[in-house]
């Protein structure tokens, strides 16, 4: 992403860019592309699905924050007896990364040990580290992302402008709005819409 969010904001072959500003470091892009992919998550969630909690005997509650990746919001959970018996519990209550089981307000007990949940999920999509790491965004957002790291490169390069040339400045910084603009739009289509888990 660093390197598509280089070559559009650089017109390589006549020198516009470079030739009239201090530059941005590849690494500089690639922490706005970080910085992209933390806002985005807050709006945009990934669904996951997990059937690796075993139950206990007489619980209602089980701690679901050790979970990769963690949960924000469950959206359904199956109690699997067996093969052939699977069960939907109506009402999930997560808080503090502890998810309680309910029917129609009455906490649920799980007789049985060494059953399993079927659980889905809203979780935030991974921070990447490195400039090699994988993306968990998924591929039709990646213009979302660069966008955002476009219009903090072209604020960067408004403010390096100024008071040597007022004309670069405004002109980067109306540059840096527009991609901000096409960021917040396109974010406002990909946001995920949360309904309540009885709804």
């Amino acid at each position: 992403m660093a390197t598509r969010v280089c070559a559009e904001i650089n017109d390589a072959t006549n020198n516009t860019l470079s030739a009239s500003i201090t530059g941005t470091l590849y690494s500089e892009l690639q922490s706005y592309l970080v910085d992209g992919i933390k806002d985005y998550s807050s709006y945009v969630y990934r669904e996951v699905f997990d059937q690796s909690m075993v139950t206990s005997a007489n619980r209602r509650s089980y701690v679901v924050s050790a979970l990769s990746p963690a949960p924000e919001i469950i959206t359904r959970v199956e109690y699997a007896e067996s093969s052939t018996s699977v069960q939907y519990i109506p009402e999930v209550e997560l808080w503090n990364g502890t998810m309680f089981l309910y029917d129609h307000d009455k906490p649920i007990f799980t007789n049985q040990a060494g059953n399993y949940f079927n659980i889905w999920y809203l979780a935030r999509h991974d921070v990447p580290s490195a400039g090699s790491a994988a993306l968990t965004v998924p591929t039709e957002d990646d213009e979302l992302i660069v966008n955002y790291a476009k219009a903090k490169a072209m604020s960067k390069f408004a403010i390096d402008q100024r008071g040597i040339n007022q004309d670069s400045s405004a002109e980067f910084l109306n540059v840096a709005r527009e991609f901000e603009r096409r960021y917040k739009e396109g974010l406002k289509r990909a946001t995920t819409t949360i309904v309540s888990y009885r709804g």
